[in-house]
C-alpha cells in the first residue's frame, strides 16, 4: 500500500469523522481548514505488532506534508514470561558479580592491597548497574506492551 493510495483511500470514503462528528467527504475540509491528519492502524497478531500511519498536511502559504510511522510490539502470555526469566536471571547475574566484587575489594583491603577505586567504579557501573537499569526499564516497557497494543489497535 503506497501513500497516495492510502490517501486515495480516503477520499473514496462516503463520510469522515472528525472529533465525533462525521461528516459527508465533500464537505470535510474547507477554506477555515488549516491542517489535515489521515491515520491508519494496521495489526498483525501473528507478531504482536501494531503500526499506525500518520499523514499530516498544513496549509499555509503552501503545503507541507509530514507522515509518521509507529511500531509497537507487545509480548504475552509464555513469551513475556520467558523474557521474565531472561530478564530475572539477568538481574540476578548482576547481583552476584556485585557480591563478587564486593568480596573481592574487602579481601584485597584487609590483605592490605591497593585498589584502584575509579576501576572498580567503572566495573560496577558497566557490569551491575547498567544491567540491572536495562533489564528492569526493558522488562517493565514489555510488561506493559500489551496495555500499549490495546490502547494503540483499540
Amino acid at each position: 500500500l503506497q501513500f497516495a493510495e492510502f490517501l486515495q483511500s480516503v477520499a473514496d470514503a462516503s463520510i469522515l469523522v472528525r472529533g465525533d462528528e462525521a461528516w459527508e467527504t465533500e464537505n470535510y475540509l474547507d477554506g477555515l481548514s488549516t491542517a489535515v491528519t489521515v491515520a491508519m492502524v494496521a495489526f498483525s497478531p501473528n507478531y504482536g505488532i501494531a503500526s499506525t500511519i500518520r499523514i499530516t498536511a498544513r496549509f499555509e502559504t503552501d503545503v507541507k506534508v509530514d507522515f509518521s510511522v509507529e511500531h509497537f510490539q507487545s509480548l504475552e502470555g509464555d513469551d513475556l514470561r520467558w523474557y521474565g526469566v531472561v530478564a530475572f536471571t539477568g538481574i540476578g547475574l548482576a547481583v552476584i558479580i556485585l557480591a563478587e566484587k564486593a568480596y573481592t575489594t574487602w579481601a584485597r583491603v584487609r590483605a592490605g592491597l591497593d585498589v584502584n577505586v575509579m576501576l572498580l567504579a567503572a566495573d560496577v557501573l558497566v557490569q551491575v548497574v547498567l544491567p540491572l537499569v536495562y533489564f528492569s526499564l526493558r522488562y517493565t516497557q514489555r510488561a506493559a506492551s500489551k496495555n500499549d497494543i490495546a490502547a494503540t489497535v483499540g
